[in-house]
């Protein structure tokens, strides 16, 4: 147990330090950058400037790292730092806030689902930790959110991706119907979900297809993030059938997304930019099914397993001189070299990989 959460603590203060800093140099404000050479995150050197790319999303799964953090914290019994933690995931709403135009309405449903999971998340721990207040000033942003996301489902049962309404797909649906399903709206969250699994289940390997456009042309990528969040949502529901189902995505994800070279199976990775996230979230969601008590044990064991493969494989392939991750785990790790550019993504999944086998190791 000691371990794990030292590597987590570990990953937190390489994503912390390195890469997210003040906005504008405007006091109070924090956000992560999308990217640095490598010199400047080695001795953590930077400035985020209005020029540079927000990456919505991205600063919405930092504050679900953050929240995890957070929750690590108490169950060691730090209660002040966890405070510490949730003070520093309001910063960053706020900032996205700010750097978004002073709203948190975005073209992207996906981009808003991921934030409104996070915001719940940081709700829930100032609920715990009794920050009445700051619990109550998530209101607005909860709700701000959760408009927008009823907006984005679309006549067929499906969730459109941007406002353009030109293309259905599982990253916009499935953190949706998670939310929805969260949020006391398991009806609409119902419907979104046999949405995909009706119209994007590729019943040859038990995953989750990318999506669909208007014209009907049926997008076959498999992304490791898709069958992460429909895996959450039929968790989330938990019906009988819906973790049957459940239990078979586990199952799957094992027999067609994992990697071993040489070593227990950890799941594959899709390099950097957004990909450098996807995996990420897949473990985030199989630690929530290796912990569900409904789920059959053999299921919840290989969930528990791939979680604690991918965690270990990342952790033995950082970089012996920078401490950074690499962006995939396979092939010994990545040197970094003075002129590479390190990519917020790759480093903020591997926190949450390696906060995802810190839970489980305390279970």
């Amino acid at each position: 147990m000691v371990l794990l959460n030292q590597r987590a603590a570990e990953a937190e203060r390489l994503v912390l330090s390195r890469f997210v800093g003040s906005y504008r140099q405007v006091p109070g404000t924090r956000l992560g950058r999308a990217a640095a050479p490598t010199d400047e995150v080695v001795t953590a050197r930077f400035a985020i400037h209005g020029r540079d790319p927000l990456n919505y999303w991205w600063q919405a799964h930092l504050i679900d790292a953050i929240v995890d953090g957070g929750w690590r914290r108490i169950r060691t019994g730090d209660a002040a730092g966890a405070r510490r933690s949730a003070t520093l995931g309001h910063r960053v709403l706020a900032t996205v806030w700010l750097g978004n135009g002073v709203t948190l309405r975005n073209h992207f449903y996906d981009d808003m689902a991921w934030l409104a999971l996070a915001v719940d998340r940081l709700a829930a721990l100032e609920q715990h930790l009794w920050l009445t207040w700051r619990h109550a000033s998530l209101v607005p942003a909860r709700r701000t959110l959760l408009r927008q996301l009823l907006q984005a489902r679309d006549g067929s049962g499906g969730v459109v991706w941007s406002k353009d309404r030109d293309f259905l797909n599982v990253p916009a649906a499935g953190p949706v119907a998670l939310h929805l399903a969260r949020t006391g709206h398991t009806r609409k969250a119902r419907t979104i979900l046999e949405w995909i699994l009706r119209e994007l289940g590729d019943t040859t390997r038990g995953l989750v297809l990318d999506g669909v456009r208007r014209d009907g042309t049926v997008v076959r990528d498999i992304y490791t993030y898709n069958q992460g969040t429909t895996l959450a949502a039929l968790l989330e529901l938990g019906e009988p059938h819906d973790l049957e189902r459940a239990a078979d995505l586990v199952h799957a994800v094992e027999d067609h997304l994992t990697e071993a070279c040489g070593r227990p199976a950890g799941l594959v990775t899709h390099g950097g930019g957004d990909g450098g996230l996807f995996t990420g979230i897949l473990v985030r969601y199989l630690a929530m099914a290796a912990e569900h008590s409904g789920l059959d044990s053999e299921a919840r064991h290989v969930a528990a397993g791939l979680v604690s493969a991918t965690s270990d494989a990342l952790w033995a392939g950082r970089d012996p001189v920078t401490g950074l991750f690499p962006t995939s785990d396979t092939g010994g790790g990545v040197a970094y070299e003075g002129g590479h550019r390190v990519e917020l993504s790759t480093q903020l999944q591997a926190w949450m990989v390696v906060e995802a086998a810190a839970l489980l190791d305390t279970c």
